[in-house]
């Protein structure tokens, strides 16, 4: 991630150090195999270095995890992706809106459902 700024960089929000994994979000959306990236760490960061109404640009924009952030924080947001088919999930996942749920929640949901492959099933090894 890149910061751009006039002048400085001013952080706006204390970073946090340490997370309990129940507080780790999770995207409720069933998407295909990809790079969809870890909404909480965007969300961090987003909150460290934007203020409401910032304009944020995501030349990579792959499913569209930030922007998904960029919503529910407030923050314009600019997405740059060349494959229509990631471009048509990410419009999909933004306007819906459906991000937070505790691991908790999502393993409980989860159970009922082990015929179905979910995005971050197999990316949250922190058990």
């Amino acid at each position: 991630m890149f910061i751009f700024t006039k002048g400085e960089p001013k952080v706006v929000y204390r970073r946090t150090d340490c997370l309990l994994a129940e507080e780790l979000p999770i995207i409720q959306s069933k998407v295909k195999a990809g790079d969809f990236k870890p909404t909480f760490a965007l969300s961090q960061l987003l909150l460290m270095f934007t203020k409401e109404r910032d304009i944020v640009l995501d030349p990579f924009m792959g499913f569209g995890s930030l922007g998904l952030v960029c919503k529910l924080f407030n923050r314009k947001y600019i997405g740059i992706e060349k494959n229509k088919e990631r471009i048509e999930i990410a419009k999909k996942l933004i306007s819906e809106g459906k991000l937070i749920k505790s691991i908790p929640e999502y393993l409980q949901e989860v159970k009922g459902n082990q015929n179905e492959t979910y995005l971050f099933s197999r990316q949250n090894r922190i058990f």
